[in-house]
């Protein structure tokens, strides 16, 4: 699911995604709360305030792809007596313009051969605009961040909206796993879907090491065992080392995908929580996603384990699903890995602890992965919405009146409110700030249902506090609102409502606080295949030779079609290797189009005829050359050898004469230093591109593995940014100093960005844009923040014989992009 807020202002120096939305998504309490309004009734949305930038608020959008349902146009502000001008207090206008928006789309999919994605549908909901756009029509599609309209008046207060987010009981199992109660914690949460911080429980009476920083536990058993950091000289841990907990805990990974400060977008925050939600101890890892498999210069997570393992136990250790255990806590692919859990292999880790009583967190080693007895652990992810971060489901109030009569939001209220003056401003304020209520998923009608209003409403002509009356029985003028003023209400209400409301927008009764729904999804860097086949560029980019427009590169029933299939893959490539980051996707992306010309061709054209590395040729998403990496990839998924009985061939055209690597053995050279190797007996590479999942994998492992300025590892130089240098790099890193249409992978990188960053389109229509290659001083300090290498320039500049020196290079390195949009 790609989302965003329904405003967006500048990201320029904001680093992190919640301090981002606090400013696009800014509520004005107390009125427009979530879940509640005046009066102690239910309201669905929440208030919000356009933001101003250059002296002007900021247009309402989309939040996300959808089709238009309903379309009320607003009415012309008038004087006094009209019911948009409805306010106990005085006459104040408040707009009625309504977009109401049905979202279809995908949040994941589960582990089968074919995979079945998860599909969800949900509503949201923009109310109180003051302008329109004429082209939204009802039944028509539209896309995240186009422009809606203007915000306008609730009750007098200029440039806002109230805006909601709901769907019907089947998608909010398919949204958050259950319709009802709490996550189960006794078994594993769910896999289908998988996004965000990983949550491993801890039963009460889990043992804790305590050991000295110049030793660790070793990771080949769970009978606990320590060894020296930079040796192997392993002891067992001393008895009165252990401790035990005394309460269930859990252990919440959270690596940062390219979020936060440059510095720390390796990092790994391992945070504890009591089962209340209490934090009681953090601590940090510096660089720990960077390292996961393997470390320039050091030794990786993954690697570490095998190296600690005796070696038969290393011998049969698939590194593919140990990487899935350190990133996600268990293995998850069962089709790559099937009936692998690696109960063996135990997950070390250092947390910090503050146990009751305590008066300070101290430092523990534990195993993630005990599944001994009683203290077998379990394992979740955001995507569960697990109770110990608050979620909860309020759905106990079924008497279909817009009155709350949940039972535990009285509770709320009594404790909220205790020892203070109680009036429903402080109620309101201080609920609406409990950090509780903005993840309850609440039951409750729709406000917009113009035919019910009456019935919904009758009971605040019984008592005008309605339920705080009978909560406090001491809230001021408790009088039954008289009959009049009942009509009056109920008129302003009915002219916010539109003539009808669709059937399915009328039984989405389960709400969501919007700022949550949206901040807990955008974790989740899922693209369902309308999505994808959006980022791939109607046109192909011209270089600066140039001079007419290119011809048509793909359309729109083709760009679907390879959406369709690779979709899943390439999804769950970005869900293993690199996360929620939308630079790390962009750029990604951007190499994978060049590589296989828009998920055309999974494997080179050509099969590697007249190139050195011959029947090695590329395959996968990003396209793997020489026997090296194929190495690699056999030790990754620890493949079996080729059958010495048999042989393959290589595809090659009828002209060639076939190329035979097994019986007889054949040389080959290892890479591009030429030196030779003996293929035979290992695996046959073109699994790499005949299976789906090794295609990923492949492409994964090569990503993670690359050098990176003293790193092994692309994600490194992606969570500096997106730009043109940043782009020329990492072509450099995938394609080297060769010109495979190197110019048009910073022309992709552009056009993905456009689509999928938080940044208004570039435009509302086609047009261009020409982008340089980065200047030609690049080595100079001041001028690489990427460490590029000084040969770096040179080969940007010279290759395909554009230019013989710089200056002139300079100047003709450069691209045009073609911003059309790839939709129906």
């Amino acid at each position: 699911m790609l989302i965003c807020p329904p405003f967006l202002p500048s990201r320029t120096g904001i680093a992190n995604d919640p301090d981002w939305l606090d400013i696009a998504m800014r509520e004005t309490p107390p009125d427009g709360s979530y879940p509640l309004g005046n009066n102690f009734c239910w309201h669905g949305g929440v208030h919000l305030e356009a933001p101003m930038e250059n002296g002007d608020p900021l247009p309402v959008r989309a939040i996300a792809d959808g089709t238009i349902i309903v379309r009320v146009d607003p009415q012309t502000k008038t004087g006094g007596g009209h019911p948009l001008n409805y306010d106990p207090d005085g006459q104040s206008w408040t707009s009625n313009g309504l977009l109401i928006i049905e979202h279809n789309t995908e949040i994941g999919a589960n582990y089968t051969t074919p995979p079945v994605a998860v599909a969800v549908r949900f509503y949201s909901v923009y109310q109180h605009l003051d302008e329109i756009e004429t082209a939204l029509t009802v039944g028509s599609t539209i896309y995240r961040k186009t422009k809606i309209g203007k915000a306008g008046s609730i009750a007098g207060r200029a440039n806002r909206i109230h805006f909601e987010i709901a769907c019907n009981d089947e998608n909010l199992e398919r949204l958050i796993g259950r319709r009802t109660g709490e996550l189960n914690t006794t078994r594993n949460g769910r896999t289908d879907v998988l996004f965000g911080d990983i949550y491993i429980r801890l039963p009460a009476g889990t043992p804790l090491y305590t050991l000295p920083s110049s030793r660790r536990m070793r990771c080949n058993g769970h009978t606990p065992e320590s060894v020296t950091i930079t040796g192997s000289n392993a002891q067992p841990v001393p008895n009165t080392a252990i401790t035990y907990t005394n309460e269930d805990l859990y252990i919440g990974l959270n690596y940062a995908q390219g979020e936060g400060v440059q510095a720390n977008r390796g990092d790994l925050y391992i945070t504890t929580y009591r089962s209340n939600g209490e934090t009681c101890g953090t601590r940090t890892e510096q660089e720990a996603e960077y390292h996961i498999y393997t470390k320039r210069g050091g030794t990786g997570a993954v690697a570490q384990i095998k190296a600690d393992l005796p070696t038969s136990a290393a011998n049969s250790l698939v590194a593919s699903a140990a990487y899935e255990l350190m990133r996600f806590g268990r293995v998850v692919n069962t089709v790559l890995h099937p009936g692998m859990d690696l109960a063996d292999i135990p997950h070390w880790r250092k947390i910090a602890y503050q146990q009751v009583g305590a008066a300070n967190p101290s430092v523990f080693w534990v195993d993630l992965n005990n599944r001994n007895g009683a203290q077998c652990v379990t394992v979740f992810s955001d995507a569960d919405f697990p109770q110990w971060r608050g979620w909860q489901i309020i759905d106990s109030d079924t008497d279909g009146n817009s009155r709350c009569d949940d039972n535990y939001l009285q509770h709320l209220c009594n404790t909220c409110t205790s020892g203070t003056e109680i009036t429903i401003e402080r109620i309101l304020a201080v609920l609406q700030q409990s950090e509780m209520l903005r993840h309850a998923v609440c039951t409750m009608p729709t406000e917009w249902d113009r035919e019910s209003v009456e019935r919904r409403w009758r009971w605040i002509t019984e008592l005008k506090y309605g339920y705080y009356v009978v909560l406090k029985g001491n809230i001021p003028d408790n009088s039954p609102l008289l009959e009049d003023d009942f009509i009056g209400l109920c008129n302003f209400i009915k002219a916010l409502c539109p003539p009808t409301l669709p059937a399915g927008f009328k039984n989405a009764q389960r709400h969501f606080h919007p700022r949550a729904f949206i901040e807990t999804f955008r974790k989740n860097l899922w693209f369902k295949a309308e999505e994808l086949a959006q980022l791939i560029p109607r046109r192909y980019p011209l270089n600066h030779t140039a001079t007419t427009n290119s011809a048509q590169a793909t359309d729109w029933a083709t760009a679907h079609s390879r959406a369709r299939e690779h979709s899943v893959y390439l999804n769950r490539m970005t869900q293993k290797y690199y996360g929620r980051s939308i630079y790390r996707a962009i750029h990604n992306l951007s190499q994978c189009w060049q590589e296989t010309e828009y998920l055309h061709y999974i494997e080179e054209l050509g099969f590697g005829s007249g190139k050195n590395y011959g029947p090695f040729y590329g395959r996968g998403y990003h396209q793997i050359t020489w026997p090296d990496n194929y190495i690699k990839y056999k030790e990754y998924r620890n493949l079996p050898n080729h059958p010495t009985t048999s042989q393959y061939t290589e595809k090659l055209t009828t002209a060639l004469i076939p190329r035979i690597r097994h019986n007889p053995p054949t040389m080959h050279p290892k890479d591009s230093s030429m030196v030779l190797i003996q293929w035979s007996p290992r695996y046959d590479p073109t699994i790499v591109c005949d299976n789906r999942n090794e295609a990923t994998e492949s492409s994964g492992l090569y990503w993670i593995t690359k050098d990176y300025n003293g790193m092994r590892n692309i994600n490194k130089a992606c969570d500096v940014g997106e730009s043109s240098a940043v782009s020329a790099y990492i072509t450099y890193l995938v394609n080297g100093s060769g010109g495979d249409k190197q110019f048009r992978r910073l022309a992709y990188a552009e056009h993905i960005k456009n689509i999928i960053g938080d940044a208004p389109y570039v435009n509302e229509s086609n047009q261009t844009a020409v982008i340089a290659y980065p200047p030609l001083d690049q080595e100079a300090a001041a001028n690489n923040p990427l460490g590029l290498p000084q040969v770096l320039s040179q080969r940007l500049a010279l290759h395909n014989g554009y230019a013989t020196n710089f200056a002139n290079a300079q100047n003709l390195r450069s691209v045009r992009v073609f911003y059309d949009f790839q939709r129906p």
